[in-house]
Formats: C-alpha cells, sequence, structure tokens
C-alpha cells in the first residue's frame, strides 16, 4: 500500500485575489498539495487570457526549494512571461512569508 492519500485541502480554500494571485491560510507541509495548488492559480491565470478558447498543457516543470512550509498562509503568485496566437508561456511561486517554496513554469496550447 502507498502512503500517499488524497488531496487533503480543496482547491476552493484557494482565497483568490485576482487572476494571478491567491492565498491560503490553512499550512500543509506536503510539496504535493502545495504544487496542486500552484497550479490551479497558474491554470486560472492562463485561462483568463483567452476568451471563449480552452487551453492544454505542453510541458510543466515544478522546482521545489527543499524548504518544509512551516505555520502560517501560504502566498501563490503568476507571471505570463509570453503569450503567442498559439501558446501561453507563464510561471508561478508559491511561497511562505519571503521564503519560496515551490516554483513552476508551464506552456498552455490555445485550443
Amino acid at each position: 500500500m502507498s502512503p500517499d492519500s488524497d488531496l487533503i485541502i480543496p482547491y476552493s480554500s484557494l482565497d483568490f485575489e485576482a487572476d494571478d494571485r491567491a492565498a491560503i491560510a490553512q499550512p500543509t507541509q506536503s510539496h504535493d498539495v502545495i504544487s496542486a495548488l500552484l497550479m490551479q492559480v497558474v491554470r486560472r491565470h492562463a485561462k483568463s487570457l483567452v476568451d471563449d478558447a480552452d487551453i492544454a498543457p505542453v510541458s510543466v516543470t515544478i522546482d521545489v526549494t527543499g524548504l518544509p512550509a512551516v505555520s502560517g498562509g501560504i502566498e501563490f503568485d503568476s507571471t505570463i512571461d509570453r503569450k503567442t496566437r498559439t501558446l501561453i508561456f507563464i510561471s508561478g511561486e508559491a511561497k511562505q512569508g519571503c521564503a519560496p517554496l515551490l516554483k513552476a513554469t508551464a506552456i498552455y496550447r490555445i485550443v
């Protein structure tokens, strides 16, 4: 049996300040959960750039800093690096205070 469990913190726990920024008050030490929440923020930001079209992931890379999350909220933000007619290049970061926990880069195809 695997020691892995289901995603304990639902996506609805994210408090979006804007399409590119969100926070969660419930801390978690699981980098798997933090990366899933970060990708939700990144995807939402990318999706906000296309009107009626959809997006499909082409490439996703997540870098872990090695720092465990401690008590306190986690902040997520994303930045559009470049948008073409068919692709969106985007990056995101999860941090606690000034300490980065995860960084992500993604490419989405506009479909």
